[in-house]
């Protein structure tokens, strides 16, 4: 069974695996050139930006965990056979004989080296991990012990479930990922054609002889060629991660078979730029958070039915940790004003929302009304200049524990809001310099109330991550409140 997936033109590979095809479109990718001379490269965990690498990366590898609707937990083991606190600082994990995707056993030292790596990390996602007081292994009966000098909870198990956390082959700089314990290895890697192929691992925690046994990911060439998708050209899976053009989306969706949405957790948002002197100022990001308060209430109706986006005044989706009170959130109870600072402002827009033609005319008016002038430059090139008020960016906020969201926004020095990041620097640290779990919690919502209280963010609505699938394909297995493209979860119908 072959699936095949599909990308738009500015993401550089599509997927098929034993005939499964997805085309999707991503919010916040680098302009094309920058990914085609980033995927020359080998993809690397420590440096993953899209959300199209980390996808990739989940059916590639694995760690001692990974989440799962499946467990009362929210965790199930990988390399990790199982796993549990045996007191109130040290968790152990009986670990699996695991093997690469060669067949050849993964040794104890390659294991050591792995865990040692992990801790001494640099990501922005592994904050608790550094903290260990000591990490044991003992190759006898093949028991990984890791001990903090505090008492610990599931937040550890959050970051040794994200893709950073994985077991990958030391030399996958020089060879790539042909030698993986995820579920699928490379099989085919040709970038100057943007084709990509995997096969299933049959040593996988994970593998299935139900799931797809070969996935084929290429480059759509020619943009034109999007209205043959599901028809003339192949396809199982396309994603969609709103806001996506709802003009260049509209034949597909007509065209696909059958569709799977997950839980609202596409947030797109406005972050003020800190070179901007404008922005500096800390009255004029409140004259222009409570002009997007106001307005928000029609971004529903505005956005259409196609690819609708729902009002959102936080980072953290609803249902989701982390998640502030609704009557502590200040901007739903701001008075209307009258802008007296602010005369004209450039806001750095994503091209998609170009096509959004109703919401933005509406928000470009309300501006008017309120004494502002707003242009928004239309562009997917990466960065913004002086000039730029503010640029619109998206999050995905699907993850089970709200560290790994604020670790990802505002940790330093690559977080989309880290610009700013002497405005939060004490919550951020007291967050994850927290030991207990109800201060940790306590801490990271005075983080969330801290960005938006200084308007270093401004949430502007949310959308559903949707895919597109054909006929033949079964996705039952996702999680809607996650809904990331684990390829080895679909079965054939």
């Amino acid at each position: 069974t072959f699936v095949i997936l599909v990308f738009f033109i500015w993401v550089p590979f599509s997927v098929f695996g034993e005939n499964f095809v997805v085309p999707g479109s991503y919010p916040g990718e680098p302009d094309f050139q920058t990914l085609t001379t980033r995927w020359d490269k080998p993809l690397d965990p420590q440096n993953t930006d899209t959300i199209a690498e980390y996808y990739l990366l989940e059916n590639l590898s694995c760690g001692l965990v990974r989440d799962s609707k499946y467990s009362s937990t929210g965790y199930e083991g990988c390399i990790a056979e199982k796993f549990y606190l045996e007191n109130k600082r040290t968790w152990v994990f009986h670990l699996r004989n695991i093997k690469w995707s060669t067949g050849i056993p993964v040794s104890d030292i390659e294991i050591q080296n792995w865990i040692n790596t992990i801790k001494a990390s640099k990501s922005r996602h592994i904050h608790f991990l550094n903290l260990a007081e000591s990490i044991q292994y003992i190759q006898s009966t093949r028991v990984l012990k890791i001990t903090f000098p505090f008492e610990v909870d599931n937040t550890i198990l959050h970051e040794l479930s994200l893709a950073d956390s994985a077991l990958f082959p030391v030399d996958y700089k020089n060879r790539g990922w042909g030698t993986t314990i995820g579920p699928y290895k490379v099989e085919k890697w040709n970038p100057k054609e943007y084709v990509l192929e995997l096969a299933a691992n049959e040593f996988s925690p994970f593998y299935s002889e139900e799931m797809p046994q070969k996935v084929r990911l290429f480059k759509l060439l020619d943009p034109k060629d999007r209205e043959k998708l599901f028809r003339s050209i192949e396809v199982d899976v396309n994603l969609i991660s709103p806001p996506a053009s709802p003009k260049i989306l509209g034949p597909i969706i007509s065209n696909s078979p059958q569709m799977y949405k997950g839980h609202p957790t596409s947030i797109t948002y406005f972050v003020l730029n800190k070179k901007n002197q404008l922005a500096l100022d800390i009255k004029n990001r409140k004259i222009f958070r409570n002009i997007i308060a106001e307005f928000r209430s029609k971004i529903r109706d505005l956005s259409g039915d196609l690819v609708p986006i729902f009002p959102e005044d936080q980072m953290i989706p609803k249902g989701f940790k982390g998640r502030l009170m609704e009557d502590s959130v200040l901007m739903k109870t701001q008075s209307p004003i009258k802008a007296t600072e602010l005369k004209r402002i450039i806001i750095k827009v994503k091209s998609d929302l170009k096509d959004y033609t109703n919401l933005m005319a509406g928000l470009e008016e309300f501006f008017s009304e309120k004494g502002i002038e707003v242009v928004f430059d239309y562009s997917n090139e990466s960065g913004i200049t002086n000039e730029h008020f503010a640029s619109i960016s998206s999050f995905l906020g699907n993850q089970l524990d709200p560290s790994g969201s604020w670790a990802f926004l505002a940790g330093p020095p690559h977080g989309p809001l880290s610009e700013w990041f002497d405005e939060y620097k004490v919550h951020y640290q007291n967050a994850y310099s927290s030991h207990e779990l109800s201060k940790r919690e306590e801490n990271l919502d005075r983080l969330h109330k801290e960005i938006l209280d200084n308007c270093v963010a401004v949430p502007f609505g949310i959308a559903q991550q949707t895919y597109l699938l054909s006929n033949r394909v079964d996705p039952s297995r996702w999680n809607p409140f996650d809904s990331r493209m684990r390829i080895y979860e679909l079965r054939w119908k």
